[in-house]
């Protein structure tokens, strides 16, 4: 058993989600995938009212507390200035159950 720990930032929107998605295909997912304890993430949509949902799982919660101290979130973040209509609202869960069919 692996811990999962979400990781999920909310955010009001000015640009599309298309662009959004594609900026974060193109710029933030190969480096994440390069982080220590990165298992996957999700891109959550509600285009009627302009938000999206960015959950991201990792091994640990030291892993989501080093992208804060290195400074790589601020620059994933730095990457949707214009996009972003607020900075991006965070929180940490960790995963209490997890169900597959």
């Amino acid at each position: 058993f692996k811990q999962k720990t979400a990781y999920e930032i909310g955010v009001r929107l000015v640009g599309s989600e298309m662009c959004i998605r594609d900026r974060f295909r193109e710029s933030v997912l190969p480096l994440l995938a390069e982080q220590s304890g990165f298992i996957k993430f999700y891109l959550l949509a509600d285009p009627a009212n302009h938000e999206i949902v960015v959950e991201n799982f990792w091994e640990a919660i030291a892993d989501i507390e080093a992208l804060q101290l290195s400074g790589f979130y601020s620059a994933q973040v730095d990457k949707f200035v214009g996009i972003f209509a607020s900075s991006p609202e965070r929180a940490v869960y960790e995963l209490a159950s997890e169900f597959q069919l």
